[in-house]
């Protein structure tokens, strides 16, 4: 069956939609790639800073031991600070994880409207005459 011209000219412009639409969905996905980087980066960061706040603590409570009872209670003040400041820290980081986890499945997502409308620019492309 010969395609007219009407119905050629609507699958050419249904197949340059698709076209488009598989270059918007490759740089979105771009996209959520380097925020996935960024994050990943974030949580690295985040987690060296949770240790070395947690060495400082661990050192301070340490340093308790060896003074006073004045010097003991301005330590003791500082290691709290500190702790405070792990359990932040340890609290980004958790909300940092959440959000690359939520991001990973938009990424899956976006794969698989790439892979779904690449099967549909094929089936276009194979009603389109050579």
């Amino acid at each position: 069956m010969a395609l007219g011209d009407r119905e050629l000219a609507a699958l050419r412009q249904l197949h340059a939609l698709a076209r488009r639409r598989e270059r918007r969905l490759a740089a979105a996905l771009s996209a959520m790639q380097a925020e996935a980087a960024a994050l990943d980066d974030a949580v690295r960061a985040c987690r060296e800073r949770s240790a070395q706040l947690y060495a400082s603590w661990e050192t301070a409570l340490a340093r308790c031991g060896m003074h006073d009872r004045q010097d003991f209670e301005a330590l003791r003040g500082e290691a709290d600070g500190l702790r405070a400041q792990v359990a932040q820290t340890q609290q980004t980081c958790a909300d940092l994880l959440r959000q690359r986890e939520a991001l990973a499945q938009r990424i899956a997502a976006q794969r698989e409207a790439i892979r779904a409308n690449a099967m549909k620019q094929e089936k276009l492309t194979a009603l389109l005459p050579v």
